[in-house]
């Protein structure tokens, strides 16, 4: 997982004139992830998932429930 501080660190490496790749290597991730984080322009704590509220399977002890 990639934390703010290392995409702070592509950051700063890029805009002294560091190319992506050696900037991506220096702060500990892969180079299409720093490109992906660069586009965005935002930290990973920035980017939100969205929360699921659904099963996406159902529970192998269903069954014993209701015996229970």
């Amino acid at each position: 997982m990639v934390t703010d501080h290392q995409v702070r660190l592509v950051m700063k490496l890029l805009s002294k004139g560091h190319p992506l790749y050696l900037s991506a290597a220096k702060s500990g991730m892969d180079e299409k992830t720093a490109r992906k984080y660069r586009d965005l322009n935002q930290l990973p704590s920035e980017v939100s998932q969205p929360v699921r509220d659904y099963k996406t399977r159902q529970s192998p002890l269903d069954f014993f429930w209701d015996i229970i």
